[in-house]
């Protein structure tokens, strides 16, 4: 599959890192080409602009800090057809507190700017420190939480989270964002304060039928 990837931070070479060792090809874009071509030779990938990843992928990831959302969302061209995978979060500072946003999300903030994308929210729950570590077999896999209104998008998001290691979990409509958001909130929260490790991350155990 081809897949976009909308930012150079830790998140999106993070990301980027992943999908290309699971065997897609890669366009990693940047406000700065330069940057963004200088990073990707080092995964054996491509790199441009935020327009280039746009017009590469069928997937496109958006791994940028929301403080610069309003920049990167004009910067991005045509995206009809195209799923975009948010992996944003409205948050304020490094303690995790979140922008008000009304009743809605970020996501929901995002679908309605780019309504020729369909928009699907993931990994936004997910720690950069995390994204970096080496995973093996381990049980119980790390859990992608994931919420959209289109079910073949949100296959796709599936597939992409599974091929990279984690365990993906739709959770619902895009309006789930409101939930998830807060998630990460309360992740970042955690780590930043010392309360777990800076690569924590979710997982859920199944219980046994019957259980107490």
């Amino acid at each position: 599959m081809d897949i976009g990837i909308i930012g150079t931070g830790s998140m999106g070479t993070g990301l980027a890192r992943l999908v290309r060792a699971a065997g897609h090809d890669v366009l990693l874009g940047s406000r700065d080409p330069d940057r963004a071509r200088a990073l990707a030779t080092t995964m054996d990938a491509r790199g441009g602009s935020y327009a280039d990843a746009v017009a590469f992928g069928e997937a496109v990831i958006l791994a940028v800090p929301w403080w610069s959302i309003d920049l990167v969302l004009p910067a991005l061209g045509p995206v009809e057809g195209r799923v975009l995978i948010d992996c944003t979060n409205p948050v304020v500072d490094d303690e995790g507190s979140l922008q008000r946003l009304g009743p809605g999300s970020a996501a929901e903030e995002i679908a309605a700017h780019l309504p020729n994308a369909t928009v699907v929210k993931c990994f936004n729950h997910i720690v950069a420190d995390v994204i970096h570590l080496e995973r093996g077999s381990t049980v119980p896999r790390i859990v992608a939480f994931l919420c959209g209104d289109d079910a073949r998008a949100k296959e796709l998001v599936i597939r992409i989270a599974s091929d990279i290691g984690f365990e993906p979990i739709d959770v619902g409509p895009l309006s789930a964002a409101r939930m998830l958001e807060p998630v990460a909130a309360l992740m970042l929260r955690l780590t930043s304060a010392g309360v777990v490790p800076s690569a924590s991350a979710l997982a859920l155990v199944p219980g046994r039928a019957g259980s107490s």
